[in-house]
Protein backbone atom coordinates (compact mmCIF):
# COMPACT_ATOMS: atom_id res chain seq x y z
CA UNK A 1 0.00 0.00 0.00
CA UNK A 2 1.10 3.20 -1.29
CA UNK A 3 1.64 6.23 1.76
CA UNK A 4 1.00 9.57 -0.07
CA UNK A 5 2.00 11.57 3.23
CA UNK A 6 3.36 10.87 6.01
CA UNK A 7 1.77 13.52 8.24
CA UNK A 8 2.38 12.60 11.45
CA UNK A 9 5.80 12.59 11.45
CA UNK A 10 6.17 16.08 8.90
CA UNK A 11 4.31 17.72 11.81
CA UNK A 12 6.05 16.19 14.45
CA UNK A 13 9.04 17.58 12.52
CA UNK A 14 7.65 20.87 12.44
CA UNK A 15 6.33 20.98 16.38
CA UNK A 16 10.50 19.98 17.08
CA UNK A 17 11.76 23.27 15.08
CA UNK A 18 9.20 25.70 16.84
CA UNK A 19 10.33 23.67 20.43
CA UNK A 20 13.79 24.28 19.47
CA UNK A 21 12.95 28.02 18.73
CA UNK A 22 11.07 28.71 22.29
CA UNK A 23 13.68 26.85 23.98
CA UNK A 24 16.50 29.13 22.86
CA UNK A 25 14.44 32.08 23.42
CA UNK A 26 13.78 31.02 26.85
CA UNK A 27 17.60 29.85 27.24
CA UNK A 28 17.92 33.43 26.59
CA UNK A 29 15.92 35.28 28.75
CA UNK A 30 16.73 33.02 31.95
CA UNK A 31 20.47 34.35 31.69
CA UNK A 32 19.37 37.55 30.79
CA UNK A 33 17.11 38.03 34.15
CA UNK A 34 19.57 36.04 36.22
CA UNK A 35 22.32 38.20 35.37
CA UNK A 36 20.12 41.32 35.89
CA UNK A 37 19.12 40.30 39.18
CA UNK A 38 15.75 39.59 37.96
CA UNK A 39 15.82 35.84 39.78
CA UNK A 40 11.97 36.08 40.17
CA UNK A 41 11.54 35.98 36.49
CA UNK A 42 14.57 34.14 35.66
CA UNK A 43 12.69 31.01 38.11
CA UNK A 44 9.51 31.56 36.25
CA UNK A 45 10.90 31.15 32.71
CA UNK A 46 12.59 28.08 33.83
CA UNK A 47 9.46 26.55 34.93
CA UNK A 48 8.75 27.28 31.06
CA UNK A 49 11.59 26.26 29.82
CA UNK A 50 11.14 22.86 31.37
CA UNK A 51 7.32 22.67 30.52
CA UNK A 52 8.08 23.00 26.84
CA UNK A 53 11.22 20.75 27.25
CA UNK A 54 8.26 18.19 28.30
CA UNK A 55 6.54 18.96 25.17
CA UNK A 56 9.99 17.92 23.08
CA UNK A 57 10.18 14.71 25.53
CA UNK A 58 6.52 13.68 24.57
CA UNK A 59 7.37 14.22 20.92
CA UNK A 60 10.35 12.18 20.93
CA UNK A 61 8.47 9.23 22.77
CA UNK A 62 6.00 9.65 20.02
CA UNK A 63 2.95 11.19 21.81
CA UNK A 64 2.51 13.85 18.83
CA UNK A 65 -0.66 14.82 20.53
CA UNK A 66 0.52 15.49 24.02
CA UNK A 67 3.62 17.34 22.76
CA UNK A 68 1.13 20.02 20.51
CA UNK A 69 -1.18 20.41 23.45
CA UNK A 70 1.14 20.74 26.50
CA UNK A 71 3.01 23.12 24.32
CA UNK A 72 0.99 25.56 23.01
CA UNK A 73 -0.94 26.02 26.69
CA UNK A 74 2.57 26.57 27.91
CA UNK A 75 3.34 28.63 25.75
CA UNK A 76 0.37 31.12 25.76
CA UNK A 77 0.55 31.16 29.48
CA UNK A 78 4.12 31.84 28.87
CA UNK A 79 3.27 35.40 26.93
CA UNK A 80 0.41 35.95 29.17
CA UNK A 81 2.96 35.82 32.29
CA UNK A 82 5.53 37.84 30.28
CA UNK A 83 4.01 40.33 28.95
CA UNK A 84 1.97 40.85 32.82
CA UNK A 85 5.37 40.89 34.56
CA UNK A 86 7.02 43.00 32.19
CA UNK A 87 4.39 45.29 31.17
CA UNK A 88 3.12 45.75 27.58
CA UNK A 89 6.08 48.28 26.96
CA UNK A 90 7.64 45.15 26.56
CA UNK A 91 5.85 43.87 22.95
CA UNK A 92 5.73 40.26 24.50
CA UNK A 93 2.29 39.83 23.18
CA UNK A 94 3.49 40.25 19.42
CA UNK A 95 4.19 36.60 19.49
CA UNK A 96 0.19 35.52 19.47
CA UNK A 97 0.43 36.56 16.25
CA UNK A 98 2.96 33.64 15.38
CA UNK A 99 1.19 31.40 17.69
CA UNK A 100 -2.13 31.66 16.20
CA UNK A 101 -0.49 30.92 12.38
CA UNK A 102 1.24 28.04 13.92
CA UNK A 103 -2.17 26.23 14.48
CA UNK A 104 -2.23 25.65 10.50
CA UNK A 105 0.73 23.36 10.83
CA UNK A 106 0.17 21.70 13.87
CA UNK A 107 -3.54 21.02 14.77
CA UNK A 108 -6.02 18.53 13.52
CA UNK A 109 -7.97 21.59 10.92
CA UNK A 110 -10.51 18.40 10.90
CA UNK A 111 -11.25 18.76 14.22
CA UNK A 112 -12.74 21.77 14.57
CA UNK A 113 -13.53 22.00 18.32
CA UNK A 114 -10.06 21.49 18.64
CA UNK A 115 -8.93 24.37 16.50
CA UNK A 116 -11.73 26.83 18.03
CA UNK A 117 -10.58 25.84 21.64
CA UNK A 118 -6.91 27.49 20.94
CA UNK A 119 -7.89 29.70 18.89
CA UNK A 120 -10.31 31.29 21.55
CA UNK A 121 -8.17 30.31 24.01
CA UNK A 122 -5.10 32.55 22.92
CA UNK A 123 -7.66 35.23 22.09
CA UNK A 124 -9.01 35.26 25.41
CA UNK A 125 -5.47 35.51 26.92
CA UNK A 126 -4.34 38.35 23.86
CA UNK A 127 -7.26 40.35 25.05
CA UNK A 128 -6.79 39.76 28.95
CA UNK A 129 -3.30 41.13 28.42
CA UNK A 130 -4.53 44.16 26.17
CA UNK A 131 -7.37 44.92 29.05
CA UNK A 132 -6.20 43.65 32.00
CA UNK A 133 -4.74 46.44 33.66
CA UNK A 134 -4.64 45.44 37.06
CA UNK A 135 -3.81 41.65 36.66
CA UNK A 136 -0.70 42.17 37.92
CA UNK A 137 -2.16 43.03 41.49
CA UNK A 138 -4.55 40.41 41.38
CA UNK A 139 -2.62 37.82 40.62
CA UNK A 140 0.37 38.78 42.97
CA UNK A 141 2.45 38.99 39.75
CA UNK A 142 5.98 41.31 40.82
CA UNK A 143 6.71 43.80 38.14
CA UNK A 144 9.93 43.90 36.31
CA UNK A 145 11.54 46.98 33.94
CA UNK A 146 11.32 45.98 30.48
CA UNK A 147 14.87 46.38 28.82
CA UNK A 148 16.05 49.11 26.29
CA UNK A 149 14.52 48.58 22.87
CA UNK A 150 12.73 45.46 23.92
CA UNK A 151 9.03 46.54 22.50
CA UNK A 152 11.54 47.26 19.01
CA UNK A 153 13.02 43.63 19.23
CA UNK A 154 9.19 41.96 20.36
CA UNK A 155 7.94 43.34 17.47
CA UNK A 156 10.91 42.79 14.98
CA UNK A 157 11.20 38.78 16.19
CA UNK A 158 7.58 38.18 15.87
CA UNK A 159 7.54 39.60 12.04
CA UNK A 160 10.78 36.98 11.71
CA UNK A 161 8.80 34.34 13.01
CA UNK A 162 5.99 35.19 10.90
CA UNK A 163 8.23 35.10 7.69
CA UNK A 164 9.71 31.84 9.06
CA UNK A 165 6.78 30.02 9.38
CA UNK A 166 5.49 31.17 5.87
CA UNK A 167 8.95 29.55 4.63
CA UNK A 168 7.48 26.30 6.27
CA UNK A 169 4.25 26.58 4.92
CA UNK A 170 5.85 26.86 1.60
CA UNK A 171 8.63 23.97 1.74
CA UNK A 172 5.65 22.06 3.32
CA UNK A 173 3.11 22.62 -0.22
CA UNK A 174 6.06 21.68 -2.22
CA UNK A 175 7.34 18.64 -0.09
CA UNK A 176 3.68 17.98 -0.60
CA UNK A 177 3.70 18.35 -4.09
CA UNK A 178 6.84 16.10 -4.98
CA UNK A 179 5.26 13.45 -3.10
CA UNK A 180 1.92 13.72 -4.80
CA UNK A 181 3.93 13.89 -8.27
CA UNK A 182 6.61 10.64 -7.26
CA UNK A 183 2.91 8.73 -5.83
CA UNK A 184 1.35 9.56 -8.76
CA UNK A 185 3.87 7.97 -11.54
CA UNK A 186 4.55 4.92 -9.34
CA UNK A 187 0.57 4.02 -9.81
CA UNK A 188 1.44 4.64 -13.65
CA UNK A 189 3.54 2.75 -13.07
CA UNK A 190 1.87 0.15 -11.43
CA UNK A 191 -0.90 0.55 -13.70
CA UNK A 192 1.81 0.08 -16.59
CA UNK A 193 2.84 -3.51 -14.97
CA UNK A 194 -0.49 -4.57 -14.41
CA UNK A 195 -1.52 -3.79 -18.17
CA UNK A 196 1.50 -5.51 -19.47
CA UNK A 197 0.99 -8.64 -16.56
CA UNK A 198 -3.03 -8.44 -18.55
CA UNK A 199 -2.04 -8.85 -22.15
CA UNK A 200 0.68 -11.68 -21.26
CA UNK A 201 -2.48 -13.51 -19.63
CA UNK A 202 -4.37 -12.55 -23.08
CA UNK A 203 -1.71 -14.11 -24.86
CA UNK A 204 -1.56 -17.29 -22.75
CA UNK A 205 -5.17 -17.49 -22.68
CA UNK A 206 -5.29 -17.76 -26.87
CA UNK A 207 -2.29 -20.38 -27.20
CA UNK A 208 -4.17 -22.28 -24.89
CA UNK A 209 -7.85 -21.48 -26.64
CA UNK A 210 -5.94 -22.53 -30.00
CA UNK A 211 -4.20 -25.67 -28.68
CA UNK A 212 -7.84 -26.97 -27.73
CA UNK A 213 -9.30 -26.31 -30.69
CA UNK A 214 -6.05 -28.17 -32.58
CA UNK A 215 -6.87 -30.91 -30.18
CA UNK A 216 -10.40 -31.28 -30.43
CA UNK A 217 -10.14 -31.23 -34.14
CA UNK A 218 -7.54 -33.98 -33.99
CA UNK A 219 -9.97 -35.79 -31.94
CA UNK A 220 -12.90 -35.18 -34.27
CA UNK A 221 -10.62 -36.18 -36.89
CA UNK A 222 -9.80 -39.68 -35.31
CA UNK A 223 -13.60 -40.43 -34.61
CA UNK A 224 -14.53 -39.66 -37.96
CA UNK A 225 -11.40 -41.92 -39.53
CA UNK A 226 -13.48 -44.32 -36.46
CA UNK A 227 -16.27 -44.79 -38.16
CA UNK A 228 -15.20 -44.61 -41.99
Amino acid sequence: MLKILQTQEEKSLILNRFIYAELISLGYGIIYRAYNNSLNMSLGLFIFFCAVLLSFWFNKKGNYNYAKHSFFIATNFLMFYTSMTIGLESGIYFFYFPIAVGYSFLLNVRNKKELVFYLGFTMALFVLVLIWKDALDFLNIPKNDSPKYQFETMAFLSFLLVIYQTYLYIIDRENTQKKLIQTINELKVSENKHLQDIKDKEVLLAEVYHRVKNNLSVVSSLINLQMN
